[in-house]
């Protein structure tokens, strides 16, 4: 109830008597269990965040890579992961909850906010950013892990696009972007722009897509 509504109306906007009249629960429920409502809020986030964390396995599974071939395969698999999570159910609401914080001026405590961010960053964002610098190390060796990590933020940034923007999108394009076909040609599109991006052949990019396919 707490992940819906935070994600609805951000940290500031909801009360504690309204998350325990929406889980059917008493009020004191959230004083005993979490402590305060800034403590729930943190452990909805940290919920949130489990559910994606699989996005960094897919990045670190099968050891060491060998070969660019290995490392195009994994940021294919990551990148089709991540929209994935984003655009079906579960995913939005950690990604929404996230902008709403980071953006919103109306956040009840500063302290709120920096655990927020330092939660994020710790538990999902730079494990999953330094597991993604080391991937694209094997395809771009002539980069400076400052370069690499700005091309994760642009795959992170063009992947949580879709569901910032998604009505929007979806209004221009005239398609439910969670449709296969739509879903299909945003990753096959992403992975392409960023495996050319880093400077690799078309030969191992459409080799990529298409064991992909497969």
């Amino acid at each position: 109830a707490a992940e819906r509504l935070f994600a609805e109306r951000g940290f500031s906007q909801v009360s504690t008597r309204e998350i325990a009249e929406a889980a059917g629960v008493n009020l004191g429920a959230i004083q005993y269990h979490f402590g305060s409502k800034s403590n729930l809020f943190l452990e909805s986030v940290h919920r949130m965040l489990t559910s994606c964390a699989c996005l960094r396995t897919t990045l670190v599974e099968g050891g060491p890579i060998t070969s660019k071939e290995e490392a195009a395969r994994r940021v294919r698999e990551f990148i089709f992961g991540m929209i994935n999570y984003i655009l079906r159910p579960s995913g939005p609401r950690a990604t929404r909850v996230m902008c709403r914080e980071v953006l919103s001026s109306s956040t009840e405590e500063t302290a709120i906010s920096e655990q927020f961010i330092e939660s994020v960053v710790s538990q999902f964002s730079k494990p999953t950013h330094d597991a993604l610098v080391g991937v694209l190390s094997v395809l771009a060796p002539q980069h400076t892990p400052n370069e690499l990590s700005l091309v994760v933020a642009s795959i992170v940034g063009q992947c949580t696009f879709y569901v910032t923007h998604r009505p929007f999108v979806e209004k221009i394009r005239g398609e439910d972007l969670s449709t296969d076909p739509a879903f299909v040609g945003i990753c096959e599109h992403l992975v392409r722009f960023t495996l050319m991006g880093v400077g690799c052949t078309e030969q191992l990019i459409s080799t990529t897509l298409t064991a992909g396919r497969s």
